[in-house]
């Protein structure tokens, strides 16, 4: 349940605060707990549950810049690590304290008892233990329309839920809980490929069927409008899902 993930990553944020000292700091904690699953026309290769976490402490400089380092060992040696770590590089900056700038974007990031616990409707009842059943239904309903079309495919099917968490060491905090289904499959049919995903904060929003019929439909038509393209280069549209799906690894770098 998201209140364990709280838990867990106040835990993680006091063993933070309780090490830096006089440091000013904000800490900023992702974790999710699902499962992942990847498939092919054969049956499932890869069915995995996943319990991740990662971990950010950041100081802002004079500059109002701010210097980050990340984590995710969370044991009681790689947290100091990571503190002392912040550490070096805040004195290696010179990062100033008190500095006005600094203070006024502290603020713009966290503002002081603002409090998020699902308002945004991305939160909705996940039964985690589950998560396994619920794949093997997904993927057994898509591979069932993908057999009987005499077409091959590749695709996933991963449910999660999630926490992201602000502390900071002047006693703000703040916590948005979310889930999330998403499933996606490349069908191949004859010369053509097509591909369709699906994404939302609630699991029963999941239609298979449709998504699976998309991407049969667009294989179906690309295999009957075959060309041959000569090497070189060309211009490329991807759908708006695609393109998430691209830049999703490079998301929590920006």
């Amino acid at each position: 349940k998201s209140q364990s993930l709280i838990v867990r990553a106040r835990e993680i944020t006091h063993r933070i605060l309780s090490l830096r000292g006089s440091l000013p700091i904000q800490i900023l904690i992702r974790t999710k707990k699902g499962i992942l699953a990847r498939f092919t026309n054969n049956g499932v290769h890869q069915n995995g549950f996943q319990d991740l976490l990662t971990y950010q402490l950041r100081s802002f400089g004079s500059d109002g810049s701010f210097r980050m380092i990340e984590s995710n060992n969370t044991s009681a040696e790689g947290i100091r690590e990571a503190v002392q770590k912040a550490k070096h590089l805040i004195q290696k900056q010179k990062v100033a304290r008190h500095s006005e700038r600094s203070e006024e974007s502290r603020r713009s990031f966290a503002p002081t008892g603002l409090r998020m616990t699902g308002s945004r409707k991305e939160y909705f009842h996940f039964p985690l233990k589950k998560a396994p059943e619920m794949a093997a239904r997904a993927i057994e309903e898509g591979l069932s329309l993908i057999r009987r079309a005499s077409a091959s495919a590749n695709g996933y099917y991963s449910a999660y839920e999630r926490l992201f968490y602000f502390a900071d060491s002047n006693g703000r905090e703040l916590s948005h809980p979310a889930t999330a289904v998403r499933f996606g499959t490349t069908i191949t049919k004859g010369a053509g490929k097509g591909y369709s995903s699906f994404y939302h904060p609630d699991p029963k929003e999941l239609k298979v069927a449709s998504v699976t019929q998309k991407a049969i439909q667009l294989a179906e038509q690309a295999s009957v409008r075959e060309v041959s393209l000569k090497s070189g280069e060309y211009e490329c549209i991807l759908s708006p899902r695609a393109f998430i799906e691209l830049i999703e690894p490079l998301r929590h770098h920006f």
